[in-house]
């Protein structure tokens, strides 16, 4: 939504949904791809609710968009965007960033993801798109590899550059609480690196026994974070157990 490319998904769309939602063209194309040795048989249908779905059809679209335009003419289906150079270029574009987000939103699934990692994520990420927004406006497509597999010789980066400004401005907006954060999250995951002096003070006295506490520097060293508060006792530490359970409790996203 951001990136404002709908004239691209819809073009894609009403192509997949011409060759999948009828059972002949679909059946001829497959024969199509077979009868061209295609590395593909199968194109996927794209379904708005599945995030994950978008860049698979996008994907997949932009490695056969060659024969889909065949198919689409033998069966006199007037498409004329996906012959058009720049929403080609538009199409590479959104396939490329598209698997970058898709490989955030991977990243953010699963049972064992805390809110830390969750803030790791995507301020990686935000560093990424910082990264692309330096590359592309030196034209350098390392990244890009759909972009640059075009090998075109004029490319429109200033407009991706503005849709990338325009992202990372949506993500310092939409996850500016992590920053807030950030301070009290490094604490939790790093306490025995912490400055006492920057500790909040119903904290320092039992950070300092854990900080000279032989075996809990050990197991600080040896075990996952979740490990090692599991490993301090609640009745001698009850101050940071309390600290580390806010950040703990956290349902970090909704996969859960």
């Amino acid at each position: 939504k951001v990136l404002k490319m709908s004239h691209v998904m819809d073009a894609v769309v009403k192509s997949v949904n011409f060759i999948r939602a009828h059972s002949l063209n679909h059946r001829q194309f497959k024969n199509f791809l077979i009868s061209i040795d295609s590395d593909f048989l199968e194109i996927p249908l794209h379904c708005d609710v599945r995030w994950l779905s978008r860049g698979k059809v996008l994907s997949r679209f932009f490695e056969l968009r060659p024969f889909i335009a065949e198919f689409l003419l033998s069966k006199q289906k007037e498409i004329p965007e996906i012959s058009d150079p720049n929403w080609i270029q538009d199409l590479a574009f959104l396939v490329d960033i598209v698997e970058h987000l898709n490989h955030l939103n991977l990243n953010l699934q699963g049972k064992n993801n805390l809110i830390y990692n969750i803030v790791d994520f995507v301020s990686s990420f935000k560093m990424k798109i910082s990264l692309w927004l330096n590359q592309l406006s030196h034209q350098n497509f390392c990244h890009f590899h759909n972009l640059q597999s075009l090998n075109s010789a004029v490319i429109n980066t200033d407009t991706y550059v503005t849709m990338l400004q325009d992202l990372k401005m949506h993500f310092d907006m939409r996850f500016q609480d992590f920053e807030a954060i950030k301070p009290q999250l490094e604490l939790f995951c790093r306490p025995l690196a912490a400055t006492i002096e920057n500790v909040p003070p119903e904290l320092q006295l039992e950070l300092i026994d854990i900080m000279n506490t032989t075996l809990l520097k050990h197991a600080y060293n040896d075990l996952d974070v979740i490990d090692f508060y599991r490993s301090l006792r609640p009745l001698q530490y009850p101050n940071i157990l309390n600290f580390a359970a806010q950040f703990i409790t956290i349902f970090a996203s909704t996969y859960t």
